[in-house]
C-alpha cells in the first residue's frame, strides 16, 4: 500500500493535456508524416478508404481527405509537430492551433472500421441531424441527406470543412428529436 508512481500521475496529466489537431501536409506525404510522427511517440491518424484505380481495377488504398492527417498532441509543443517532414501546417486561427473534437475522430474511426464504401463530399453546414440507431455505426451522429435517390448520412469536420458520406436505409437513422427519418 505504498504511494502511487509519479511517472503514472504525470502520464495523465499529460493525457489529459493533449488533444486532436488537424494537421496539412504535402500531397501524397500522409502516410510518410503519420509514421514521423509515431516514431517521435505522438499519436497520428490518416483516415483512408478503398478504390478501384487503373485499368486492372486494383483496389488500393487511399487518405479520405488528402493532404490532411490528425494528430493528438499538447499544444504547447506544436513547434516539434511542425519539425516531422511531410508536415506543413497545423489547422488553426492565425497562429492559434485549433483542436478537432474527440467525438469527430471517433465518429471517423467508426466509419473507417465499418466496412461500408466511403466516399468524400462537400461540407454541408446544414441538414438534419440525425443517430444511427441500428448495425455497426449504431450511434454515430451526422446530418442525413438525399443522393442519388438513397439515404445518406453525412459526418462533417468542422475544422477542415470537410465530410464524408455513408449510404444507409431510411428505417436505420432517427432524429435527434426521436422520430425515424422518412425515406
Amino acid at each position: 500500500m505504498g504511494c502511487p508512481q509519479p511517472i503514472r500521475f504525470t502520464r495523465i496529466v499529460v493525457l489529459i493535456h493533449q488533444r486532436w489537431f488537424a494537421l496539412r501536409c504535402r500531397s501524397r506525404l500522409e502516410t510518410a508524416a503519420q509514421i514521423g510522427l509515431a516514431n517521435r511517440g505522438y499519436e497520428a491518424f490518416v483516415p483512408t478508404r478503398m478504390i478501384f484505380r487503373g485499368r486492372r481495377k486494383k483496389c488500393v488504398e487511399v487518405p479520405l481527405f488528402p493532404g490532411y492527417l490528425f494528430c493528438r498532441y499538447d499544444a504547447d509543443i506544436r513547434h516539434r509537430i511542425l519539425d516531422v517532414p511531410g508536415v506543413v501546417s497545423i489547422l488553426g486561427h492565425g497562429r492559434n492551433p485549433e483542436p478537432v473534437a474527440n467525438d469527430e475522430i471517433a465518429s471517423l474511426r467508426t466509419l473507417e472500421r465499418s466496412g461500408r464504401e466511403l466516399s468524400p463530399c462537400a461540407f454541408l453546414s446544414q441538414g438534419q441531424q440525425v443517430t444511427i440507431s441500428s448495425g455497426g455505426l449504431r450511434g454515430l451522429q451526422g446530418l442525413y441527406v438525399r443522393h442519388k435517390n438513397v439515404g445518406t448520412v453525412i459526418v462533417s469536420v468542422q475544422l477542415l470543412m470537410r465530410s464524408v458520406m455513408v449510404e444507409l436505409l431510411a428505417e436505420d437513422v432517427i432524429t435527434f428529436g426521436g422520430r425515424r427519418q422518412d425515406a
